[in-house]
């Protein structure tokens, strides 16, 4: 027979792992009440409950990385105008909430705009680079490739303009 501690014990987990029992099912529903005003008022509201929470319960929330975390999100959420329930007013999964926070974050930050690299940025980045191998050319190969950086010189030294002249 089943421990009637153990009961307790396993009738909690089983209602903890039911969708939407969850701490974060919780406080999802306690956003999804709350948001109409904004986030910032969603925000004094989560304050308000953490102070009552505190002196009822003697539960410290802003001390649980699991609570700020959640709480964080569903800030973000509110902040983004996502909704919190689907369709039918079913709360949705933090992964989905997670998923809604990405996209919309990715479409609120449009990529900058790629601008072309000049000949002289893709010179410098070679030579940067060439720089950085130089120290690991056997020393077997130290003068061909020195011969290829006096080639290099000489060939950038004739287009300056003082120099052609003299």
């Amino acid at each position: 027979m089943l421990n009637e501690h153990y009961k307790k014990a396993a009738t909690a987990v089983r209602t903890m792992n039911k969708s939407g029992n969850t701490m974060f099912g919780a406080l999802l529903r306690f956003a999804h009440e709350h948001r109409t005003n904004g986030v910032d008022a969603l925000r004094d509201h989560f304050k308000a409950q953490e102070k009552l929470a505190l002196s009822e319960m003697k539960a410290e929330m802003t001390k649980n990385s699991t609570y700020k975390v959640a709480k964080g999100k569903l800030l973000k959420a509110v902040e983004l105008g996502i909704e919190l329930v689907d369709a039918n007013g079913e709360a949705i999964g933090k992964t989905a909430l997670e998923g809604k926070i990405k996209e919309a974050e990715t479409a609120a930050t449009p990529a900058a705009p790629k601008v072309p690299a000049t000949p002289f940025d893709l010179f410098s980045a070679a030579i940067k680079a060439a720089s950085e191998a130089a120290d690991k050319v056997e020393a077997k190969d130290c003068a061909i490739a020195a011969g290829l950086v006096s080639t290099l010189y000489k060939k950038l030294a004739d287009r300056i303009p003082e120099r052609a002249a003299a």
